[in-house]
């Protein structure tokens, strides 16, 4: 089985999100690009998910539960 391609992709960011994802992927010990597949993949995922009807909720530390109101 062989790995899907890839195709390269220019974004323009601000140096405040560059800083702040770079430290995000850092902290999961993965590379800038891998943190913005994995980011890309949960909106998607969320979006579809939305599309069917269904509801993001988290629950904090203090057991509250809070709904996510996607854009």
């Amino acid at each position: 089985m062989s790995a899907p391609s890839k195709k390269p992709l220019t974004l323009r960011l601000t140096t405040h999100l560059v800083d702040e994802i770079q430290e995000a992927a850092s902290t999961q010990g993965i590379t800038t690009q891998e943190f913005i597949r994995r980011a890309i993949g949960t909106e998607l995922y969320l979006m579809k998910e939305h599309a069917n009807g269904s509801r993001v909720l988290i629950q904090t530390k203090d057991n509250e539960v809070k709904e996510i109101v996607l854009r």
